[in-house]
Parts: C-alpha cells; sequence; structure tokens
C-alpha cells in the first residue's frame, strides 16, 4: 500500500511539472507525457461533448431490437442457400467469437445466456415459413435491417464531429450491400 501511495506522490508531481513549466523547459519524457497528458484531456472532453455513452446505449438499444429481425431475415435466406445444420453452426461460431456465452439476460423462463437465448431464436427462426411473413413482414424486416446500419452511421456521425450525412440513396444502397 506504501508503494501504490508513493507512486500516486511521484505521478501527480510529475503532472504538475509538466503542466507549470513551459515545454522548452521539459525533458524528453517530461514533453511525451505532456503530450500524453493532453490527448487523454481532449479525448475526454470530445468524448463528454458528443455524448459517447449515450450514443453507445442508443445503439446497444437499436442493435438489441434489431437482432430478431435481421436473424429472421438470415434465416429465410440462408433456408434457401445453406443447410439448417450449417446456419446452426455458424451462429454458434459467432456466439462462440463474439464471447455471447458470457452474457447473461433476463428471459421469460428466468436468467439465461445471450448466447443460449441466441442459439433458441436462431432455431425458431430457421423453422419459420418464409412463405408466412408476407409483403408487410418482409417489408419490416428490410426496414428493420436499414434503420440498424443507419443508426450505426448516425451514433459514427456523431462521435467523430461530422454534420453532413449522405444521401438516403447512397445509406440504402451500403445497407442493403451489407444486409446480403
Amino acid at each position: 500500500m506504501e508503494r501504490f501511495r508513493q507512486f500516486r506522490h511521484r505521478w501527480r508531481d510529475l503532472r504538475r511539472t509538466v503542466r507549470r513549466r513551459p515545454l522548452e523547459a521539459l525533458n524528453v519524457h517530461e514533453r511525451r507525457v505532456r503530450w500524453v497528458l493532453d490527448m487523454a484531456r481532449l479525448a475526454w472532453m470530445r468524448l463528454h461533448r458528443n455524448r459517447a455513452g449515450f450514443v453507445a446505449a442508443a445503439l446497444s438499444f437499436r442493435l438489441l431490437f434489431s437482432l430478431m429481425p435481421l436473424l429472421a431475415l438470415a434465416a429465410v435466406v440462408a433456408r434457401y442457400s445453406v443447410s439448417e445444420a450449417s446456419f446452426l453452426e455458424a451462429v454458434d461460431e459467432f456466439i462462440g467469437s463474439t464471447g455471447l456465452d458470457g452474457v447473461s439476460v433476463q428471459a421469460a423462463e428466468g436468467r439465461a445466456a445471450l448466447g443460449d437465448w441466441l442459439r433458441n431464436q436462431a432455431a425458431a427462426a430457421m423453422k419459420v415459413n418464409p412463405a408466412s411473413l408476407g409483403l408487410v413482414g418482409a417489408l419490416f424486416l428490410a426496414w428493420s435491417g436499414l434503420r440498424l446500419f443507419d443508426e450505426v452511421e448516425a451514433a459514427f456521425s456523431a462521435l467523430t464531429g461530422g454534420t453532413k450525412r449522405r444521401s438516403i440513396k447512397a445509406r440504402v444502397c451500403m445497407s442493403v450491400g451489407l444486409l446480403v
């Protein structure tokens, strides 16, 4: 505990030194520390100004509600191109690579791993008859996917300070390309 306290005091003294002295009076190591401190301060200010936490929460919310329609759309496309076993294997691989088994969610049956919930939803989506979706269902699925990519673009635009968005035609073309 004493070593940590000494380190904390030395770090505080170094920060005070590099902030108070002019840049020309600092040695190479002190200049590097000053640069890192300045970059950290500017990054913190920019994240705070652009409300990065709020944007991340909005993006997570949009992803959560777009995940099931996108999974159903992927299952419909997969039904015509690959077997059910290979689709479910791809879903398992995705869940394993993203670590979603370690995330727990409140499900109707109680707490469950997000990976298990997604596996069950993927299996249910593969059993959906594509003809039962109809025109309205297909339009809803497409709209949900397009809105997800639009929200991602808006989030990155907000975080990077961009004000001009691409045209609707360009956004739709890019989103359809990503969906396919």
